[in-house]
């Protein structure tokens, strides 16, 4: 059930597993269940990529080489960019000490070895959708009417104040769900963590790309997610199982550097999104409420 194929987007399962034979079969398994998975050999790996990707759900043994999994559950919770993320123990250890300790670290749910891969899969699946589901209320618990338009996800930099808060406040006076972390993200909760749920939960990306985004790990990052997402939506556009659109990523061009200086894998299908062309934009209003004028009719929901 993990990811069914009217899902927007796969969930990503982080395992970590020493066994080569038994992460084999976990990645198969997953894989066939329609998640996407990263991989690890070993406590330390699994940490590093966990910080890394910020992965959905966390599949871990405990039983380890060096960071076991007590010690690594504890580690993710104690680090803000990971708190968050479920944890999921996988393990040959069955006596209720050994799950009483495991809860006690922040372990959400505990399978035992030998498992049942369709109790394995509707487990990781409750607990991503029940996470997912979670976030996407609190979303829609700070919204105003918006059934004309698809929500959105607003990518930026700092430097790109101005423009952004001004575009953020055109989008919510016509009833526009979107997010803006200075705006919507919770004080003392992890900021990146929230970002990510943010992404899963709302259905467009809109980008203002500008020298200064660009250069930003954090938005190539949301970047990466909504290329993701649309290969994704295209996938299942194929099997006949989306009707609504497949594009997410709506850059708006604030400077030259998207085209000649940024340098990206995918490049050319970014390019290819570039719906406004905000340059000159501060000097000229009537430049400002062209790219306003493209962005709402693009994000109005068709009927």
């Amino acid at each position: 059930m993990a990811a069914p194929s009217g899902q927007p987007f796969r969930a990503v399962i982080l395992v970590i597993e020493d066994e080569p034979h038994l992460r084999e079969v976990l990645i198969f398994q997953l894989t066939s269940a329609g998640f996407e998975v990263l991989a690890a050999a070993d406590g330390e790996e699994g940490l590093r990529l966990a910080i890394a990707t910020l992965p959905d759900l966390i599949l871990t043994d405990v039983m380890m080489p060096g960071l076991d999994g007590y010690q690594l559950a504890k580690t993710l919770r104690g680090t803000p960019a990971t708190s968050r993320i479920p944890i999921v123990f996988l393990t040959a250890k069955v006596t209720m000490k050994d799950k009483l300790r495991g809860f006690a670290e922040g372990a959400n749910d505990y399978i035992t070895k030998p498992w049942q891969a369709s109790e394995l899969m509707l487990r990781i699946g409750n607990i991503v959708e029940w996470e997912r589901d979670r976030y996407r209320d609190r979303i829609d618990s700070r919204s105003i009417n918006h059934s004309d338009y698809f929500s959105c996800f607003i990518s930026y930099s700092g430097d790109d104040e101005v423009f952004t808060s001004r575009l953020h406040g055109d989008f919510m006076n016509v009833g526009i769900r979107c997010w803006k972390w200075d705006i919507d993200a919770t004080i003392g909760e992890d900021l990146w963590r929230q970002i990510n749920d943010a992404m899963h939960a709302l259905d467009k990306v809109v980008l203002v790309a500008s020298h200064s985004s660009l250069k930003s790990a954090a938005v190539n990052r949301e970047i990466e997610r909504a290329i993701r997402l649309e290969d994704e939506r295209t996938d299942q556009k194929q099997r006949g199982d989306l009707d609504g659109p497949i594009e997410v990523l709506f850059p708006v061009r604030l400077d030259d550097f998207i085209f000649e200086g940024w340098e990206h894998g995918r490049k050319a299908d970014v390019l290819r999104k570039v719906i406004a062309d905000a340059r000159g934009w501060e000097q000229s209003n009537e430049i400002y409420d062209r790219v306003r004028t493209r962005l709402l009719r693009d994000l109005r929901r068709t009927t």
